[in-house]
């Protein structure tokens, strides 16, 4: 008996519509396409959550951990913080004037002639009034007490204030110029009132001293 196989109309019909429409069979693939990219997704999006915590876990410190700052330590951090740099330019404070210095520094001035009232300065080559009035004032200050800490500073500021006091005229070589008593000590006791910062402004000013 031969066997006839029987072929299901619905199932010919589904084929043949498939065989037929091109639109369906896109359709199908396009399905399937977004269910594998959903699968694929879900997966990656559980394995970067994983990533996530385990980097958190990572950095995270446990409190049972964490090493205790010592008194010490903290001491140590805070004078750090206070300390200056190594590199960082350092301020010298004004160093005193020797009064042996000035004796010494007088001597070796031009001479000059002494009233009971005033020097009378000789100009040498090369002088300026700041020069003239320099002389009085090392000659007066290694005779005399200043009455406070002399500085460098200080003498800057003594011999431009007789400078500023001074009749101002040309200066040559011979000319004599009175300075009195009255004025150096005017300018030394004026000297006595700078303040820190005026001392401190005046320091570039030294160097012409030596």
């Amino acid at each position: 008996m031969e066997y006839e196989q029987q072929n299901n109309p619905d199932d010919d019909g589904f084929v043949t519509k498939i065989k037929e429409s091109p639109r369906t069979v896109s359709a199908i693939i396009i399905v399937l396409i977004v269910a594998a990219a959903i699968y694929a997704f879900s997966g990656n999006e559980q394995n970067t959550s994983e990533d996530i915590a385990e980097n958190l876990s990572a950095t995270e410190t446990p409190e049972s951990s964490a090493t205790p700052v010592s008194e010490d330590t903290t001491d140590k951090t805070a004078a750090n913080k206070n300390t200056t740099a190594p590199d960082a330019p350092k301020v010298s404070p004004a160093a005193p004037v020797d009064k042996t210095s000035l004796m010494e520094a007088s001597k070796k001035l031009p001479e000059a002639r002494v009233t009971d009232t005033a020097f009378i300065e000789v100009a040498q080559k090369g002088d300026g009034l700041t020069h003239l009035a320099r002389r009085a004032a090392t000659r007066y200050l290694a005779d005399h007490e200043a009455g406070y800490t002399l500085t460098n500073e200080h003498r800057v500021y003594i011999e431009d204030y007789i400078r500023k006091n001074i009749e101002k005229r040309p200066v040559s070589i011979g000319m004599e110029q009175t300075i009195s008593f009255d004025l150096v000590k005017q300018a030394v006791e004026s000297a006595g009132k700078l303040s820190a910062p005026q001392i401190k402004n005046l320091t570039k000013y030294t160097k012409a001293l030596n």
